[in-house]
């Protein structure tokens, strides 16, 4: 389990899991009082880590959960563990094909068999199995995978056939197989009964953690299992919240072709569930709970969105990435959980700072303060470096430095004021050709209070150019200069 999530791969695989950095906790101010009068305190909900479980992990357009979520499962087991009394939530999430009313629904059922699978409650997948949506219907071939992957007293499956949908000799010896050896009626046939025992037998198989059975009460998720539908412990976001939207041209080149195999795989990493786990000790009440369950439509998610909401997820000019632009999700209740998520693809890298005085001498031993993503972060310089982790990629760092106090007996937690700030921003490859030339510039040392062009000549003299203040004349050493030192060494 990793907290530097590969931005290329991480949505591929079968899952992911990852702490994340979490935000400073605020002073909380309150009035005094003589009288019976009380203050009210509101605590922000902050998510202290995730898990990811992608689209390959399910059967192909539904939400049955295979076989070989049993590993993805063992990295939740341990995230768990590592934050006992962290209550955790489900977030179903489509892809952007088909509308928001068929989307909510389909993203909810995924959600609702892993808080099914996680806390084994078996009428959760027996309502799936019964009520199908769109192409999502369990059939015959949920039973024929369970049975596949069960293991019978004689050591071999229940099932070796074909996962086809066509009840044949092989399934129904495979069921009468199973209800032998569970003390049911013989009958071949995979109805309710039968189906609760299989249910269950198949979730202890693949819900493990590390060294045993891995099961989540109820009382572990928000909510605390008040509300009987799940309310705050389990929701579909529809397609609300995409971390790839493809440009206008993409998306009519995939509108015009026949064969949509390219665009269903573009679009998977879209389609995933994340469980979020909170500050311990977080609690909510489910009727205040914004999302709504995952029955019900979308106009209280809808509530929930940005001003500019269905501008976010709609199509623009270019591709563009949550991971990149931050400007992809409507929902803001949604976008605060996984503006900080490794596992929404944000990159925590990182980052040697490299801290100069007036006269652009690398300072030893400073002091300094960094701001990045509402966390501060305070130390010292190792050498003449400031070392920050988990800055979230591409962001910007506020740094404050000076010295160390250099009178004798001074405390260690003693601080000057610090008398050098600046802004790094760091990976800045994305963007307009000129605002990355500025943002480079500044990095290196060139003020963004200036004009471009005066930053420009001014690196140019710096460097034995001819001061032209043309970007033309500059960008390749510009880049060459500014990209050795990024992202280990930003200057």
């Amino acid at each position: 389990m990793s907290n530097l999530p590969n931005p290329k791969t991480f949505s591929s695989g079968g899952g992911f899991a990852a702490q994340h950095k979490v935000p400073r906790t605020l002073p909380i101010f309150v009035a005094p009082t003589v009288t019976d009068e009380l203050n009210t305190v509101r605590v922000a909900l902050v998510a202290i880590a995730c898990w990811r479980v992608n689209h390959v992990l399910f059967g192909f357009d539904s939400s049955f959960v295979v076989p070989e979520i049993r590993e993805e499962l063992k990295d939740l087991a341990a995230l768990v563990r590592a934050n006992p009394e962290s209550p955790a939530s489900v977030f179903g999430h489509a892809d952007p094909v088909g509308d928001d009313d068929f989307n909510k629904p389909l993203s909810g059922r995924r959600a609702q068999a892993i808080f099914g699978l996680l806390t084994r409650n078996v009428d959760l997948w027996e309502e799936l199995h019964r009520d199908s949506h769109g192409a999502d219907d369990w059939g015959l071939k949920s039973i024929q995978v369970i049975l596949k992957h069960l293991v019978s007293a004689s050591g071999d499956s229940f099932y070796a056939g074909a996962i086809d949908g066509i009840n044949g000799s092989g399934t129904k010896e495979g069921v009468r197989g199973f209800q032998r050896e569970n003390g049911l009626g013989v009958d071949g046939v995979a109805g309710p009964a039968t189906r609760k025992l299989l249910f269950r037998a198949y979730m202890d198989s693949i819900c493990l953690g590390p060294d045993d059975s891995f099961v989540m009460l109820p009382e572990a998720f928000l909510g605390k299992g008040q509300d009987a539908a799940g309310k705050g412990a389990m929701q579909g976001c529809s397609e609300f919240n995409p971390v790839v939207v493809f440009s206008q041209k993409t998306t009519s080149d995939f509108a015009r072709e026949t064969d949509k195999t390219e665009r269903n795989a573009k679009n998977a990493p879209n389609r995933r569930v994340m469980v979020f786990l909170f500050r311990a000790g977080s609690k909510i009440s489910p009727e205040d709970w914004p999302c709504p369950r995952v029955k019900e439509g979308v106009a209280d998610c809808k509530k929930q969105f940005w001003p500019d909401g269905n501008t976010r997820r709609q199509s623009s000019d270019e591709d563009r990435e949550y991971r990149i632009t931050r400007n992809t999700m409507a929902c803001r209740f949604y976008d605060k959980f996984a503006r900080l998520s490794p596992c929404e693809g944000v990159v925590a890298a990182l980052v040697r700072i490299r801290l100069f005085d007036k006269f652009a001498k690398p300072m030893q031993s400073v002091a300094f303060e960094a701001d990045f993503a509402g966390v501060t972060e305070k130390g010292n310089a190792v050498g003449s470096f400031a070392v920050l982790h988990n800055v979230a990629v591409p962001g910007t760092v506020r740094i404050r430095w000076n010295k160390l106090p250099a009178r004798k007996g001074a405390p260690a937690t003693a601080r000057p004021v610090f008398e050098y700030e600046m802004d790094v921003f760091v990976d800045v490859r994305q963007g307009e050709r000129e605002e990355v030339a500025r943002r480079k510039l500044s990095n290196l040392g060139y003020s963004l209070g200036t004009t471009l062009a005066d930053n420009i000549k001014a690196f140019q003299v710096d460097a034995s150019l001819d001061p032209t203040g043309k970007l033309d004349d500059a960008e390749d050493e510009i880049n060459r200069r500014h990209d050795r030192a990024l992202p280990r060494d930003v200057k």
